[in-house]
């Protein structure tokens, strides 16, 4: 077993003497920063990307990757134009920062997007064994885990978004939104840095497509994805102890005499407009003009790295920085003391470990970031416990770093005023914040936040494993009939909605095809055969639909029940008094859903809310089922929660005990479902009786199938059908 990283670059870029070096950036150092705290060994791991080098297949430099446990996916000059600066960067990345205003919307573009990710999957598939754990990041290749599970079902595949996720109506403006969703929840676990990015994706995905999620867990037909929150860490003991070298030590010793005895205010970034850069000069500009005696006190060190140097916004975003610190040193120079040092470079580990160090106040105020490391790297390096942070509160980081100053990014004025309180700010209120912020970091590593997404991953697999080995295959399906051709006597419980049909937002449109009206009419046909649809419909509906059937009819949970000779008994005294009162709440509930209704049945009241917007119905429901049951505490009344209705009805009558009624033998039992209501039918079956249940939530059926189509496959072995 290996864990198969694919990720949109490698871990090394490739020089122009064809050397190899490690390449900068959040994914590689925090993937990295876990690898060496882990001590993974050379063999427990490969890496799969491209390796920033436009061309063909290049064997030489394939060789020499794969020495490094890296292999390379190669792209041409048009891939890499509509995959990766398109769709990816002029399109996904201004999205999901909720830039809508910047994306653009080319399905150029995304059909280039489509085939690089594609290439990613075949890559992966080349080098995959059945029992390896994938680990698939980021934006760039939303599509693999989708394309992977198609192709290798029983693979273990975890994604991680290291960017934000937005609010369902940003995401969703996206006209292949819905596509890139269904192929994510190709993955067994979505990872997200936040609390809030894991909220808007499940906000999404139900937005989307009304799928149902219990918890962190989204619920598919034939199986279930996590999506939970895994807030990326740094190398702690790494940062921690850096002061420690003697490389290090001399970069400090040469930013100090730099400063000549002012204090420094650090930042540094990768150019990009979700950083804020030039807003951050603005406020540095806004801070020198309100306090002139600082002037020749404070050194700004500005760092920007080089990125997408070839898009023309990043080059224009670029001149304006250097003209805006061109402005600001024109402006406040004096005595030979500059107060921006502006570097358009990275910076090697020694050099930002010393910046780190000699910062009086590290400046982080992106105005969207996923999770932003350099606030944490600061603080790791801070053993001193000196030094303040100033971080944007739209950074992922200002979840778990509370003790900074936070400041809204989109305010100079609010960022300068909080820049003069940082760099006045008493030593043992900085010791006090530093202090909480580190050990804070100090448990939640880069080594723990991988750990814990692969134990989550192991888990989820584990219980999709464990869901395999109860679904119907067709040596199971055999072995059924083998039995049931044995028997005396044969006796099918089976819902409808859901079970015998697919669920429809208008349940008014789930009338029977011929196709089922055959079914049933063929299982019934044998003498030893009885079979009973047992539903919370309607009488009037089942009588509609399948009274013609010679089957026995059980309607609104059990409260009606018609025998094989048609005959509808009832089985309760009748509709409690206070169902009339309950109906008023439930009519002023359905008038705060919109495309909610309410059904009245003869002895109970059916709210439905299938066809509302999900989001609306998470937040009106509950509260109608709180009101319901304070109302029905000390009544006859039971208040029954079912798949999208809610539903109020007598007290006793269940479908196990309709059920019950017609268990007169001892002989084959079989039982399908896909509800809530249906786990009292389960439940009082004997233990003999094959109970089977549609859909993948957890349940007291002993298998399950993903779909009605699947279930009707299994009757129509039963009934002797082809």
């Amino acid at each position: 077993m290996k864990l198969v990283v694919v990720a949109n670059r490698l871990p090394y870029r490739v020089g122009p003497d064809r050397s190899l070096r490690l390449s900068p950036g959040g994914l590689v150092s925090g993937l990295l920063s876990f690898f060496r705290a882990a001590e993974l060994r050379d063999e427990d791991y490969l890496w799969i990307g491209w390796p920033g080098k436009e061309g063909n297949e290049d064997p030489e430099l394939r060789e020499a990757l794969a020495r490094r446990r890296a292999f390379p996916v190669f792209l041409d000059a048009e891939e890499v134009e509509a995959f990766y600066h398109g769709f990816s960067n002029d399109t996904l990345w201004p999205l999901l920062h909720s830039f809508p205003c910047w994306a653009s919307f080319s399905e150029e573009h995304w059909q280039g997007y489509v085939r690089v990710n594609e290439k990613f999957a075949r890559a992966a598939l080349e080098v995959l064994e059945d029992d390896d754990i994938v680990w698939i990041h980021d934006y760039q290749l939303m599509l693999v885990p989708g394309i992977l599970r198609r192709e290798h079902p029983a693979l273990r595949l975890g994604f991680f978004l290291h960017i934000p996720f937005p609010a369902p109506e940003i995401f969703l403006l996206l006209p292949w939104g819905r596509e890139i969703l269904g192929h994510l929840l190709g993955a067994d676990l979505i990872g997200f840095h936040t609390y809030e990015y894991t909220q808007n994706f499940m906000r999404t995905v139900t937005r989307a497509f009304g799928f149902e999620h219990e918890m962190q867990y989204v619920v598919l037909e034939d199986r279930v994805v996590r999506v939970d929150t895994f807030p990326l860490g740094v190398d702690f003991t790494r940062w921690n102890t850096c002061g420690e070298l003697l490389e290090v030590q001399k970069e400090e010793k040469k930013l100090r005499e730099a400063a000549l005895g002012r204090k420094v205010v650090f930042s540094a970034d990768r150019l990009d407009y979700t950083k804020g850069i030039l807003g951050r000069l603005f406020s540095f500009e806004r801070f020198l003009d309100a306090h002139p005696e600082m002037r020749e006190n404070v050194l700004f060190m500005l760092v920007v790295v080089p990125s997408r140097e070839q898009v023309p916004r990043y080059r224009e975003m670029k001149e304006e920085i250097e003209r805006k610190v061109g402005e600001i040193n024109g402006r406040f120079s004096s005595h030979g003391r500059i107060p921006v040092h502006y570097y358009y470079r990275s910076l090697s580990f020694p050099e930002l470990c010393a910046a780190y160090r000699t910062a009086d106040v590290v400046l982080v105020t992106p105005l969207k970031d996923g999770m932003n490391l350099v606030a944490k790297e600061f603080v790791a390096t801070r053993a001193d416990l000196s030094g303040t942070l100033v971080l944007s509160e739209f950074a992922g980081s200002a979840r778990e770093l509370g003790e900074a100053l936070l400041v809204n990014p989109n305010s100079p004025e609010e960022v300068a005023r909080t820049l003069a309180v940082a760099l006045d700010l008493p030593e043992e209120e900085k010791r006090r914040r530093l202090a909480a912020m580190r050990e804070r970091i100090r448990r939640y590593d880069a080594r723990r936040w991988g750990e814990d997404f692969l134990r989550a991953l192991t888990e989820v697999s584990g219980r999709r494993i464990e869901l395999r080995t109860r679904v119907v295959t067709e040596p199971l399906a055999k072995a059924f009939r083998a039995e049931y051709q044995e028997a005396q006597k044969a006796i099918f419980f089976l819902d409808y909605d859901g079970t015998l049909v697919p669920l429809v937002r208008d349940p008014s449109l789930a009338a029977p095809d011929p196709e089922l009206l055959g079914l049933l009419a063929s299982l019934a046909r044998p003498k030893k055969n009885e079979v009973v649809v047992i539903s919370g419909r309607s009488r009037a509906d089942l009588e509609r639909w399948l009274g013609q059937l010679p089957i026995a009819l059980v309607a609104e949970h059990g409260l009606w029940i018609r025998t094989q000779e048609g005959v509808w008994e009832q089985a309760a005294e009748g509709a409690p008094e206070e169902l009339e009162r309950l109906k008023g709440v439930l009519e002023f509930y359905v008038d705060r859903l919109p495309q909610a209704f309410l059904e009245e049945k003869t002895f109970s009241l059916a709210f439905h809310y299938r066809k509302a917007d999900p989001e609306m119905a998470a937040v009106v429901v509950p509260e109608l089922v709180d009101e319901l049951l304070q109302l029905t505490a000390n009544s006859p009344l039971h208040v029954l929660s079912g798949h999208k209705v809610v539903e109020v009805r007598p007290a006793g009558m269940t479908k196990g005990s309709a059920a019950r009624r017609f268990l007169r033998y001892q002989g084959f039992i079989f039982a399908a479902g896909d509800d809530v209501t249906d786990e009292d039918l389960f439940r009082a079956l004997p233990e003999t009786a094959i109970a089977v249940r549609v859909g993948a939530k957890p349940s007291h059926a002993t298998y399950t199938v993903p779909t009605p189509q699947e279930l009707r496959k299994i009757l129509e072995a039963f009934a002797g059908r082809p």
